[in-house]
């Protein structure tokens, strides 16, 4: 009711609003104190995370406002009129709410650590578009309290992994840690669980590089749904890549005989053609984008591999609508040799079928891959991915 009368409504009250503010503060300082009462070991508490995904909504108080000023809990005045007032509220709304939640935990247990989770933000990449949450990290990164950041990253989706990073505004963002907080592996993207082991896998070694500093997944148990591998399943492969134990370094490869790396994400990759916004490095991105070729068959991507590499597999994820037959010839040349003819798909394809070549041995010595697409309908040769699978991880 409080919050009602005031011109904040649902998380935006929360956050901005002082009753907001002192409601969560009771809740932290109950919990925490009825486990002390308890005799709780609070040594076995990493952190108290304040919110697992945090966010602003858009359409509520006082963001739905396209005029007028409104004071927040700590004290400022801001323009709903002017864009840069209304991102400057909520991020200063968060360094506050922040502040004012830690120190109160603190005060009962002085030894804690308090983190929050964001999934990403909606730029500088365009994602999540039409989404009325909203997520500002720059300042909250930077200025908060936190003793670290809860960061919510999955591949496969729109964003790869640098895209991530850039989204959440962590890249030259100091000696603040930063937690992979949610990760894992949509069985929509990875058909089988070796295939979301290997792609988890090259998550999180190539998160190292950006900053990320440890990881959560989701989930290792069996999941309240099945719509993501679980660790266990299918003999346990993702356990088997993602357990400390058998992979001490999270940021290196490990040496398992059931992974296979996708040696396109590191090609240079061309194309015959292609439409504006839909390059053909959207078909190794590891996300559902995808390259279009803007023009009819006969249409070609090629890949020229870094270094010469021994092929086992190659793996087309089809982008077409509606079905109906299409033709499509893999080329592949090894080193010092021509260009070779070595597979034709041809039958009935959809959009999201999964088309692959596995040749009886090893393609040995490869350093150039083409994809040409003699016939496709009426329709503008396309894929979402193409991968070019090998035993040998990359560098």
């Amino acid at each position: 009711q409080e919050l009602a009368r005031a011109a904040f409504v649902g998380y935006n009250g929360v956050y901005l609003d002082e009753h907001g503010i002192n409601a969560e503060r009771m809740v932290w300082e109950d919990l925490i104190q009825g486990l002390i009462e308890r005799g709780a070991p609070l040594d076995a508490v990493l952190a108290y995370e304040l919110k697992n995904e945090a966010f602003y909504e858009a359409d509520s108080p006082p963001l739905s406002q396209t005029s007028g000023t409104v004071t927040t809990a700590n004290g400022s005045t801001y323009d709903m009129a002017v864009a840069q007032d209304r991102v400057r509220m909520m991020e200063e709304g968060w360094l506050y709410w922040i502040e004012q939640l830690r120190g109160s935990i603190l005060a009962i247990d002085p030894t804690a650590l308090v983190t929050m989770g964001f999934f990403v933000q909606q730029e500088p990449n365009p994602v999540r578009q039409g989404d009325l949450r909203l997520v500002y990290l720059d300042r909250v990164v930077r200025e908060s309290q936190l003793d670290f950041l809860d960061f919510h990253a999955y591949p496969g989706y729109d964003l790869s992994i640098q895209g991530h990073a850039e989204n959440f505004a962590m890249l030259d963002s100091g000696s603040k840690l930063i937690v992979m907080g949610e990760f894992g592996a949509d069985k929509q993207n990875y058909a089988t669980a070796e295939r979301g082991a290997a792609a988890l896998q090259a998550w999180q070694v190539d998160s190292c590089e950006l900053g990320f500093d440890g990881w959560l997944f989701w989930t290792w148990g069996k999941n309240p749904s099945d719509e993501f591998w679980n660790a266990y399943e299918e003999d346990g492969v993702v356990a088997k890549v993602l357990a400390p134990l058998n992979r001490p370094d999270p940021c290196a490869y490990g040496d398992f005989d059931f992974v296979r790396f996708n040696a396109a994400t590191r090609a240079v990759i061309t194309a015959s053609s292609y439409a504006p916004g839909f390059p053909p490095q959207l078909a190794a991105d590891g996300t559902q984008e995808y390259w279009n070729s803007y023009a009819g068959a006969p249409q070609w991507i090629q890949f020229a591999l870094p270094a010469p590499t021994d092929v086992e597999a190659i793996v087309l994820t089809v982008a077409q609508n509606p079905p109906g037959r299409s033709v499509h010839q893999l080329w592949v040349r090894k080193v010092g040799e021509a260009i070779a003819l070595v597979h034709t798909f041809d039958g009935v394809t959809d959009e999201g079928d999964i088309l692959t070549f596995t040749p009886e041995e090893p393609l040995i010595g490869v350093d150039l891959v083409r994809v040409v697409t003699t016939y496709v309908l009426d329709l503008w040769p396309a894929w979402h991915e193409i991968e070019i699978l090998t035993a040998t991880p990359p560098g």
